[in-house]
């Protein structure tokens, strides 16, 4: 028999110190007619603390027993035991983002249950290692049934050196693509380079689109195991050896540029005029939507992150409709500006984590005051009642919208 011990945590000593000091900061330091902490408040405060104690010395004290028959995890308030001739296989699960693949747990599946275990033992190595020794490796079997599924249909290639090659590629434009999405991302904030990645932001959803429907499901929108805001970054592997994933996601490269685009229409562009785009966009993107996860066929669970991250990439990719649109119209437009004037009927500031400040003018010709966005030296420089120069333009998508001179 061998057990493993869970390696000692300060966090909670750690926590119950600073909120100790929190506390006694406050009575010591404000005036005691400041407000009344009653015993209620006390009460309160103790049984956090004492769920939080109880929460952390469960995760964190912890024994993990292995014997001829049986594999028991056993925490202060509960003990999961596993037959080792249930058990099916292991999967690994790492950190998000981490270039050194950090392991965050191990899953031990049987038919019945799942038991996780951290690598916060003493001799964690040497757990990890019998439990790859003794046990499947299901990301492995997973992986080479995906690689074997692809290498073998003829959809995508003649013959399996073919395949090969094209799923090579394809993890090459997705990472171009994606890689392409992040650089350009950080000139968003910057007023003189903006202008020019509108048509990047532009083209590269738009080449998105194209690499899904081209590589046939190898690229795919995104994983929908539930996982995927956990889920780490890959690193490219020769994928002769079968250890790294068959499918490349790409929707990194549809979500930054939707950003870009929704941020330089609030920011720069003044659309008076839809046109019904509200309506079109959404035609659009659920045509667009629909034929992505019929050509990826990559939608099959039932959880219900899953369905969080369908919905989050239908709201980008009418999002990317929408607000292209929007930067098409105004960018690629090269009609004769038409000059006008007009009385700021009242100005205010929209608060938040930011302000934004807009001004309120009476066109003519329209049946309602229009309201502008304005950067903070024009709402400080015009007041109420005072005349307003601006430019009327037709728009490439017949949109009309208003520009002036900042």
């Amino acid at each position: 028999m061998t057990t493993y011990k869970k390696k000692s945590s300060y966090i909670p000593l750690v926590f119950i110190i600073v909120l100790v000091l929190i506390i006694s900061s406050v009575k010591i330091f404000l005036p005691s007619n400041y407000f009344q902490l009653n015993t209620g408040f006390y009460l309160t405060i103790g049984l956090i603390v004492c769920i939080i104690i109880i929460y952390y010395w469960n995760r964190y004290v912890s024994y993990l027993t292995i014997n001829k028959n049986d594999l028991t995890i056993q925490n202060i308030l509960k003990k999961e035991k596993i037959s080792l001739n249930e058990i099916i296989g292991f999967e690994k699960e790492y950190w998000t983002f981490t270039y050194s693949k950090a392991l965050k747990y191990i899953l031990i599946k049987t038919k019945r249950k799942t038991i996780k275990i951290y690598p916060y033992y003493n001799d964690s190595n040497e757990l990890i290692k019998w439990i790859e020794t003794n046990f499947t490796n299901l990301n492995a079997v997973k992986a080479h049934n995906e690689w074997e599924q692809v290498l073998n249909d003829e959809d995508i290639g003649m013959d399996r050196f073919e395949r090969l090659q094209k799923v090579k590629k394809a993890k090459n434009i997705a990472i171009l693509l994606n890689c392409t999405s992040i650089i350009i991302f950080p000139f968003y904030f910057f007023s003189p380079t903006r202008p020019f990645i509108i048509i990047p932001a532009i083209i590269i959803p738009l080449l998105t689109f194209i690499a899904i429907f081209y590589f046939k499901g190898i690229i795919k929108l995104d994983d929908f195991s539930g996982k995927s805001l956990v889920r780490r970054i890959e690193k490219q592997s020769d994928p002769t050896t079968h250890n790294s994933t068959v499918y490349t996601y790409i929707f990194g490269a549809i979500a930054l540029p939707t950003l870009i685009l929704l941020g330089i229409y609030f920011i720069d562009f003044n659309v008076i005029n839809f046109n019904g785009l509200w309506k079109v966009s959404l035609i659009i993107s659920t045509i667009i939507f629909a034929l992505c996860l019929i050509r990826t066929k990559e939608f099959k669970s039932n959880k219900l992150m899953s369905y969080v991250s369908l919905s989050m990439i239908y709201i980008f990719i009418y999002g990317y409709t929408f607000f292209g649109a929007i930067a098409l119209n105004c960018a690629l437009d090269f009609s004769t500006p038409e000059k006008e004037t007009s009385i700021i009927v009242n100005k205010y500031v929209s608060g938040g984590k930011y302000d934004y400040y807009s001004i309120v003018i009476d066109k003519m010709n329209e049946n309602k005051p229009i309201k502008l966005r304005v950067s903070e030296d024009m709402y400080n420089e015009y007041q109420v009642k005072t005349n307003f120069t601006f430019y009327n333009k037709e728009g490439l998508l017949k949109m009309n919208w208003i520009s002036y001179d900042k």
